[in-house]
């Protein structure tokens, strides 16, 4: 390294240097490092709230009937501390303050909508407002909260390692479920809630029973929910093993995720899986022949699996006038649709609005099946309009991560997110938490590597110091300036 010195006073107090992180990358994502405590204890909740929301998802309590749950609380202090955060200046890339721009159109259009149907249309039972408020207007700030926080390859390193081990506990618990009994590893307030333990069989009473005469129980691990588990699980082991490097490691997490999702019972999560395999050949085996084959022995699977297996057997072949329904899905869609594809005036309005006033009340007394079908139940309350704004942050991100897909970790969030959409045309677990949490999380961290893989390529930035004045030394024979 060449040094030049120069005389005093040329520089009053400013230093210029080239910076040497610790960490390779740490320096790409160029961004203003937060102070010392409060940035320590914003990261530890963030990482506090990824970890819960994907570990240990229904820790809590009720409080008249209603959840409160660890993970929802500690999510709560991310966003204060993420909007404390963006009181500073926050420098990220264009495409991300365009994704978070989108997201922040669709916070805003869900939140007038659910707010203008409750003061002057239909209004329904409070808990059925929050429960479209959170999941359209709060989860998505996720997003915005994590790129905030995360801001360097450091950072996000280690939040990969929270989400990784999260994972791994996930499938050892389900594993010990199935080994010792569903019952006998609970720790209630941990995983399951508090009041929801203290019920006898609970678990089947939250839509978890196969078979009603052996009482045989879906996998549910710590998400109380057959469905929900094995949506949650499309989301998130993808980038699991990606983070692994050993292949005993991954031949494990991969044979337990296997054995969680079969054993879920879920057939929407069924679908999912099949969608993410599908998709994990075409982009990872470059080669046509070794993905044919590869493709014919996932049919013989699923064969095998569907037409030898029980637990296929009675979910699939024994489901009868259930599986062309789409479980009861479709006659509460053929009402909502029928509410929104007239002519009148009304209906305009509720084809771009969704149905409001009477024709909400009417679908809403038709059944909850609507909710089960997550696209349909968007439209259900804000209409095509909310449709395409929910799906724009989405779908942006999706085709951002499609052509940066040469990237493992990037490559692993695509599959993970893109198989839960394929999964939500007939699954509507995104209502239920963590799923809106974890779906949203999964897209940050994806634009948070989208970030520093644009960063790499540009030249290593030139930091200026200022050097505070109280620290000088007054009579300094001069300054020295790296090259």
């Amino acid at each position: 390294m060449n040094r030049v010195k120069l005389p005093a006073g040329m520089f009053d107090n400013t230093h210029y240097e080239r910076p040497q992180p610790a960490v390779p990358g740490d320096h790409l994502i160029g961004q203003v490092p937060s102070r010392a405590r409060s940035g320590r204890l914003a990261l530890g909740l963030l990482y506090a709230a990824v970890t819960l929301h994907i570990a240990f998802p229904k820790s809590g309590f009720k409080f008249g009937g209603i959840p409160f749950t660890i993970p929802d609380i500690v999510y709560a202090a991310v966003l204060i501390a993420a909007f404390f955060r963006l009181s500073r200046p926050v420098r990220l890339s264009p495409p991300v303050k365009k994704c978070i721009a989108l997201v922040f159109v669709c916070v805003v259009y869900f939140a007038l909508r659910i707010w203008y149907e409750r003061v002057y249309g239909y209004q329904a039972v409070m808990t059925e407002d929050v429960a479209k408020l959170v999941p359209l207007c709060v989860y998505p700030l996720t997003l915005v909260a994590i790129t905030v926080l995360s801001d360097s390859d450091r950072k996000l390193a280690t939040l990969l390692r929270f989400l990784r081990w999260s994972v791994v506990i996930v499938l050892i618990y389900g594993i010990a479920q199935k080994i010792f009994g569903e019952y006998r590893v609970v720790i209630p307030g941990l995983t399951a809630n508090w009041d929801d333990a203290q019920e006898i069989d609970f678990l089947a009473g939250k839509y978890n029973v196969i078979d009603w005469s052996s009482g045989a129980l879906k996998l549910t691990s710590t998400y109380q929910n057959g469905n929900l588990l094995g949506t949650n699980l499309l989301l998130t082991l993808p980038l699991c093993l990606t983070l692994y490097r050993s292949r005993r490691s991954k031949a494990f997490v991969l044979a337990a995720g296997i054995f969680a999702i079969a054993m879920c019972a879920s057939r929407s999560a069924w679908a999912g899986a099949v969608c993410l395999a599908l998709l994990a050949l075409q982009l990872n085996v470059k080669r046509w022949l070794h993905r044919a084959g590869l493709i014919v022995l996932l049919g013989l699977g699923l064969y095998l699996f569907v037409f030898h297996v029980p637990i296929g057997e009675t979910r699939v072949l024994e489901a009868g006038d259930s599986l062309k329904t789409w479980g009861s899905r479709l006659e509460p869609a053929g009402i909502l649709w029928k509410e929104s594809i007239g002519y009148s005036q009304d209906d305009v309005q509720s084809f771009l609005f969704g149905p409001s006033g009477p024709a909400a009340k009417r679908v809403d007394m038709a059944g909850g099946g609507a909710y089960e079908v997550f696209y349909l139940a968007v439209y259900w309350i804000g209409g095509v309009i909310g449709v395409v704004l929910w799906l724009a942050p989405v779908v942006y991100s999706w085709l951002t991560f499609y052509r940066a897909r040469s990237d493992p970790i990037v490559r692993a969030v695509f599959l993970g997110t893109a198989s839960w959409g394929f999964a939500a045309v007939a699954e509507g677990a995104y209502w239920l938490p963590p799923t809106a949490f974890n779906l949203w999380s999964m897209l940050a961290i994806g634009w948070l590597r989208v970030q520093s893989l644009r960063h790499a390529q540009s030249p290593v930035p030139v930091r200026i110091r200022q050097v505070p004045h109280k620290r000088e030394v007054q009579h300094a024979p001069g300054l020295r300036v790296s090259v």
